[in-house]
């Protein structure tokens, strides 16, 4: 699936739960490591995850923040990349103040690592200023397998070593 199509699919699918509070806890300062670079027909992505803080939770369950940042070559482009954002957004009826300035996401997953599944548990937009724009969280969405070669399956592998 390309990435820029699994980032509204998940902006959609939070929108369609009730927010739930959720809170990046409090431990080491993000250490944000390169994980990779994704295309899609028209966008690029760079996405990073949080090595300082990932929580290893019981029946070998993970999670892993991941910092998805838009690449982008002249400001037609970004522009282009923060509209469609503030389409999807709008047809879900969701907050789109202040997402002109649009600057990254952070996306929590969750990884049953020993049964090859993951989930998107919450996510996070923020500006250029790092202040936070919109904040959705999904508590019970489902597991789904991870397929084998995917982004997800890189970010698996990252977090649970």
């Amino acid at each position: 699936m390309k990435f820029a199509l699994l980032i509204l699919l998940l902006l959609s699918s939070l929108s369609l739960s009730s927010p739930l509070s959720f809170q990046q806890q409090d431990k080491a300062k993000p250490d944000w490591k390169y994980l990779l670079s994704s295309e899609d027909d028209r966008d690029t992505w760079k996405t990073y995850y949080d090595a300082a803080n990932i929580e290893r939770l019981p029946q070998g369950l993970v999670r892993v923040w991941l910092k998805q940042i838009p690449v982008t070559k002249n400001d037609a482009e970004r522009q282009r990349i923060v509209n469609a954002l503030i389409a999807n957004r709008k047809i879900n009826n969701m907050k789109t103040e202040g997402y002109d300035k649009f600057a990254y996401s952070l996306t929590l997953v969750e990884f049953d690592c020993s049964g090859r599944k993951g989930r998107s548990i919450a996510i996070k937009d923020y500006d250029q200023a790092e202040k936070e724009l919109s904040s959705d969280a999904r508590e019970e969405a489902p597991f789904a397998p991870v397929p084998a070669g995917s982004m997800s399956a890189v970010v698996m592998e990252a977090a649970c070593k």
